[in-house]
């Protein structure tokens, strides 16, 4: 490797971080159950498929894309504007 040249960038490591965050998703679960006084492990008996659930579900689903789509679009425009920037460099005026 010459100076200059960045060193090849590791893939991430998923599968670690998902068995992390399987094992607090876990974790955090049976904490919780405890702290109210239930069984560590326990089957949920009520039904939760309903009319107001979906909704629901459809409003979080909504807020949360619209919260994703918000914070990625500065990103957007800052690469955009670096492109433009590097190609206004390297493209002579004349052309």
């Amino acid at each position: 490797m010459t100076a200059g040249q960045t060193p090849p960038q590791t893939p991430p490591q998923t599968p670690p971080l998902a068995r992390r965050l399987a094992a607090e998703a876990v974790g955090s679960m049976l904490l919780a159950n405890l702290m109210f006084d239930l069984p560590a492990v326990s089957i949920s008996t009520h039904h939760r498929a309903s009319g107001p659930h979906l909704l629901s579900e459809v409003v979080a689903t909504a807020g949360l894309l619209l919260v994703i789509f918000a914070l990625a679009r500065p990103i957007r425009d800052d690469i955009d504007a670096r492109v433009r920037a590097l190609l206004a460099d390297l493209v002579p005026a004349d052309v």
